[in-house]
């Protein structure tokens, strides 16, 4: 959680919001948990003073823990479907400002079990959102949902329930990292290995590491464009590239955090930490931050149709800063 509210806590301070995040992967009850800790980090009367992590002691922190905050409002499933009347009486309420807060928080826990009329009205208001509000769906996988709802919206990935399960099966001889990105199947973690995407890691941590590694710049920029090409050429590869380079970021925030007395056993390359130091002094936790969701949104757009040339080409220059300079920790953000 602390890395999740951690992230939300740098876009927040930037002021760089979405109207609406899907949270998925974890338990259904660490989803829950954790779009309410992300309510009473929003509504946090202490907020600027409390870094991360909602103070938890003030009036909104408190009436968010007993589910009694007017402007928080949650929407479950009843017989496991979340129906139109459920979802209109939530729609209903967004013509009014929020009673006490600065924006009102709206949850929709399990937004897979939506029926379909559900889904399409509330696909129309992420559509034209109001002002003031913020939407959280919470589901296993965004799969489960309409495309175009997934589309509207970023994507909050549960990086710390994931990593606690998988750290128990790390005695099975596949790493965190293959496992993450299976999200946790053995069988397909396996397959990942087989097909070479530890190569592909590899490949991409020399990169985005030309100078810190002695690396002439040329050099890495003609290898980072035939990467990008190769990447490219089939959508799945594509995918995969996009997700080493979402997990090394991820692992950065981290990283990060450990410096400041997290714990670094939530690293999911745990064989590259000393490259991933270098990284956290290479680029500040605000860039990184919104970098990810730019990926995300580039994985988004898949479904529209998007020149994967282009976009892995941007992807991996990103690294390399502006006119092949590398970027610092006084880097402008993205």
């Amino acid at each position: 959680m602390m890395d999740l509210l951690g992230r939300f806590s740098i876009i927040l301070k930037r002021g760089r919001s979405s109207h609406a995040y899907i949270l998925e992967r974890g338990s259904e009850a660490g989803r829950i948990n954790a779009a309410l800790s992300l309510a009473r980090l929003i509504l946090c009367e202490d907020r600027e003073r409390a870094d991360s992590a909602p103070c938890g002691h003030c009036l909104p922190c408190r009436k968010i823990e007993e589910g009694i905050h007017p402007d928080v409002i949650v929407a479950r499933p009843e017989n496991n479907r979340i129906r139109l009347d459920t979802v209109r009486a939530i729609i209903n309420g967004l013509k009014f400002p929020p009673l006490e807060g600065v924006v009102r928080v709206n949850i929709i826990y399990e937004a897979q079990k939506m029926n379909p009329d559900a889904a399409n009205t509330i696909l129309k208001t992420l559509e034209e959102p109001p002002p003031k509000n913020i939407f959280f769906l919470t589901t296993p996988r965004k799969d489960l949902l309409l495309s175009t709802i997934v589309s509207r919206c970023q994507i909050l990935e549960m990086d710390e329930t994931r990593c606690q399960v998988l750290g128990e099966k790390g005695d099975k001889g596949l790493s965190p990292f293959l496992l993450y990105l299976s999200g946790g199947d053995e069988e397909e973690a396996r397959r990942l290995e087989a097909e070479g995407i530890l190569d592909l890691r590899d490949k991409i941590f020399s990169l985005i590491l030309h100078k810190s590694m002695g690396n002439a710049v040329s050099s890495a920029l003609a290898k980072a464009l035939a990467l990008s090409k190769d990447v490219s050429r089939q959508t799945e590869r594509f995918v995969l590239f996009l997700r080493c380079l979402q997990v090394i970021s991820r692992d950065i925030l981290v990283m990060s955090s450990t410096m400041k007395g997290g714990a670094d056993d939530l690293v999911l390359n745990q064989d590259k930490k000393r490259e991933l130091m270098k990284l956290c002094d290479l680029f500040d936790e605000i860039t990184i931050t919104e970098y990810q969701f730019w990926l995300s949104r580039i994985e988004n757009r898949l479904r529209r149709g998007i020149n994967l040339g282009y976009a892995a080409t941007a992807a991996i220059l990103f690294w390399f800063g502006v006119n092949g300079e590398d970027r610092n920790r006084k880097s402008k953000a993205l």
